[in-house]
């Protein structure tokens, strides 16, 4: 009897099982999955070097003390809060291109018209940056440091 067929049997799953852990790991967009909160001490120590006008923006950012969550599924929560009241509002995020340790993603929230496309810098697996949702008088184009939220 030949042991052809369990050696051709033996190589097709090791391809397999090849093939799966190489795909578990071809995900540019995992590094963004879950949820974020602003990084005021870092925000701190930028806003300080770009003058009084930006300095001034620090009470107000960490006031509305904004949060957003990215998820697997594609959906997306942002949240603003403080003063004894908050508001959240989903959406729908999707990867567009992979730029080094930028990605450009297509985000729609609901309260929005239309999607709009943003650069996420990936700083490392705790912090990123992203723009503002618009201009902000003194801080022109900056971008946003958030830290990833630890589970407690």
């Amino acid at each position: 009897m030949s042991s052809a067929p369990s050696i051709r049997r033996a190589t097709a799953c090791l391809v397999l099982a090849c093939a799966a852990l190489a795909l578990a790991g071809c995900d540019p967009a995992a590094g963004l999955y879950g949820q974020w909160e602003l990084d005021s001490s870092k925000l701190q120590a930028d806003l300080s070097q770009q003058g009084s006008v930006a300095a001034k923006l620090l009470p107000l950012m960490s006031l509305v003390q904004p949060t957003i969550e990215f998820k697997a599924d594609g959906s997306c929560q942002a949240k603003v809060g403080g003063l004894g009241s908050s508001s959240s509002v989903g959406g729908k995020w999707r990867l567009v291109r992979q730029e080094g340790g930028k990605l450009v993603i297509a985000v729609h929230m609901d309260d929005e018209a239309s999607e709009r496309e943003i650069s996420v810098m990936i700083a490392d697996d705790d912090h990123i940056e992203m723009p503002l949702p618009s201009q902000v008088a003194g801080l022109g184009s900056k971008t946003v440091p958030f830290v990833r939220v630890k589970p407690k």
